[in-house]
């Protein structure tokens, strides 16, 4: 498990530094990027993010897991497409729908509304790995309804969350023009640490 790893309470930049060590980091990264850009490809992306936080939570290793048996992937990642898309893409979509609305009434309104949008962001991203990750300790779709056990981790880590996820949030909208393209390899290593967070908030308290 995640937290009986001795690799427990790395920051943001060092878990960053592990897992692109590798030097086949790279390549597996951009693999799941191209993948994100198709909809027959999306569920093996997510599959691997599935993947990627079973080996987290198993063995504490940042490092990423190979691309094998791909077929394995495909309905462990439907299932994390579900998970992501109702405790973070709604809120997103949301956020961004009201932000378009709010610039075409005015630009007065509009800015106010981008701050809020990241914040949208950021948090709902944080709500998806709590939520993913209590769906791979218990899956059973009651447990998306579960909306305080979700929400603890990310109340007693948002601190620690607020830095690494302004700055994942902040990626993506750089390169929002490639957004299918970037948010895999963005998403990775925050998932990894905020799940760290997560895992060493659950034991303090």
């Amino acid at each position: 498990m995640v937290d009986q790893s001795q690799k427990a309470g790395l920051s943001f930049e060092e878990i960053c530094r592990q897992i692109f060590a590798e030097q086949s980091a790279w390549r597996k990264v951009l693999i799941g990027c191209v993948l994100c850009l198709s909809v027959f490809g999306s569920p093996f992306a997510f599959g691997y993010i599935w993947r990627y936080m079973a080996k987290l939570r198993a063995t504490g290793d940042f490092t990423l897991p190979e691309w094998d048996e791909p077929l394995t992937l495909l309905i462990p990642g439907l299932k994390a497409m579900i998970v992501f898309f109702a405790w973070c893409g709604v809120p997103s979509l949301i956020a961004l729908a009201l932000q378009a609305f709010f610039f075409e009434v005015t630009w007065v309104l509009g800015f106010p509304a981008v701050v809020i949008t990241a914040v949208v962001l950021w948090g709902s991203s944080c709500l998806g790995v709590s939520a993913l990750w209590h769906f791979q300790r218990e899956p059973e779709w009651e447990t998306l309804m579960q909306f305080e056990r979700i929400w603890a981790p990310f109340g007693r880590a948002w601190s620690q969350l607020l830095l690494p996820g302004m700055a994942y949030v902040g990626f993506l909208a750089l390169l929002s023009p490639l957004l299918l393209l970037v948010f895999f390899g963005g998403f990775l290593p925050f998932m990894a640490y905020a799940l760290q967070a997560y895992v060493f908030s659950s034991r303090a308290n």
